[in-house]
């Protein structure tokens, strides 16, 4: 598997984009995903600001840029859709993401 995270252009209007892709088994998803900075809370902007310097750094894991990648795509569900299920998210997020469905053995 392989991944690949990054920002496109800067912050407007507090609003920032970034593009996931990722190849898993021969399969390939691309991700464009917006993200409002207004709505997030203090832990979670601290949270993204730390990940994007540890990104920049060339310090993250892959194993650290999907867990940050699969949070970042359902806030940008749940904010895209805010009456969406947590259920619904967490089955789109996965799906997006190319992720392998435990016992399946597909993915």
């Amino acid at each position: 598997m392989t991944i690949h995270f990054d920002w496109i252009g800067g912050v407007k209007d507090g609003r920032v984009t970034f593009q996931v892709q990722i190849d898993r088994s021969g399969r390939s998803s691309r991700i464009d995903l917006e993200i409002d900075l207004f709505t997030l809370s203090a832990n979670e902007l601290e949270r993204l600001h730390i990940f994007l310097v540890r990104q920049q750094a060339g310090i993250t894991s892959s194993t650290e840029v999907v867990a940050v990648a699969s949070w970042l795509v359902d806030c940008s569900l749940k904010q895209a859709e805010p009456g969406s299920g947590l259920a619904e998210r967490q089955t789109l997020v996965r799906t997006l993401l190319l992720a392998r469905v435990e016992g399946s053995g597909q993915c």
